[in-house]
């Protein structure tokens, strides 16, 4: 198993949130075009409800931004097959909530 490549499923630092070691634009080509807008859109989400000196927008920000990791998750490996171990990069799933009202942004 630890010959398997591993393709982590993470935040957009640069622009795409998915990587092969320091491929930062792996799959952008191979998924199908729903997964493809389903994981821009996961990236947007982010930018607009996280900041990094702040946290989330909200509890349902955190949470909807976690749960919508893990399905992407589930469908890239599907996508990939076991060629692959898919793996989720959780860095900001347990940051706190910000204060009420803030707007988030991207986090850097």
């Amino acid at each position: 198993m630890s010959d398997v490549p591993r393709v982590e499923v993470g935040v957009p630092y640069a622009g795409w949130p998915i990587r092969l070691d320091g491929d930062y634009s792996f799959g952008q080509h191979s998924f199908s075009v729903e997964l493809r807008d389903r994981i821009i859109e996961w990236g947007h989400c982010f930018d607009e409800h996280f900041d990094e000196e702040e946290g989330w927008t909200s509890e349902l920000a955190r949470v909807a931004h976690a749960r919508e990791g893990e399905l992407i998750k589930e469908l890239v490996q599907e996508q990939l097959g076991d060629e692959y171990v898919v793996t989720l990069n959780t860095k900001f799933r347990d940051v706190r909530v910000s204060r009420e009202g803030r707007r988030g942004g991207r986090a850097r």
